[in-house]
């Protein structure tokens, strides 16, 4: 963890380490803080490839034609297993089918 006290002023002071000697390191209470702290997280985002619209109609076909699902059923899977929402699905699904008509 990482305190700083009065950040780019005269006063200014910077304590780094385990909480327990930054908090005894402190001293006054009084001005203003920035605090930052390792909570043990990756940051690290992975970059996900969205489908295309013609992946989408394909997989949306797949379910409907091939599982019966009805299509609130496969617009719901989909946007499950893709981590998006129904209407972007919806959305991709009419595009698809504009491409192909």
């Amino acid at each position: 963890m990482a305190v700083c006290r009065e950040l780019t002023k005269v006063h200014e002071q910077l304590v780094r380490g385990p909480i327990t000697r930054v908090l005894s390191e402190l001293g006054s209470p009084l001005g203003e803080y920035t605090v930052v702290a390792n909570i043990g997280q990756s940051t690290e985002v992975a970059i996900v490839r969205l489908p295309t619209a013609t992946e989408m109609l394909v997989e949306f076909g797949q379910l409907t034609n091939n599982e019966r699902l009805s299509r609130r059923s496969a617009v719901t899977t989909l946007a499950k297993r893709h981590k998006m929402g129904a209407n972007a699905i919806y959305k991709l699904i009419e595009t698809g089918k504009k491409m192909v008509e």
